[in-house]
């Protein structure tokens, strides 16, 4: 049993450079995604604040 656990690791790290460039791309997507969103959700916080009329001043 040890040595087919043993024999898997070994393929998965033999095989792991295969992945490199399916792994970068998915950090791309998730990178751009992650901005896409938080820029995307600070605009809208802006806007609402905006509409609020609020100031947070207090004056």
């Amino acid at each position: 049993m040890e040595k087919l656990k043993g024999d898997a690791l070994i393929a998965g790290l033999v095989s792991s450079p295969a992945w490199v460039a399916a792994l970068q791309n998915v950090n791309v997507l998730l990178t751009t995604v992650t901005l896409l969103l938080g820029i995307a959700l600070g605009i809208r916080r802006m806007r609402s604040d905006d509409k609020d009329g609020d100031d947070a001043r207090g004056d």
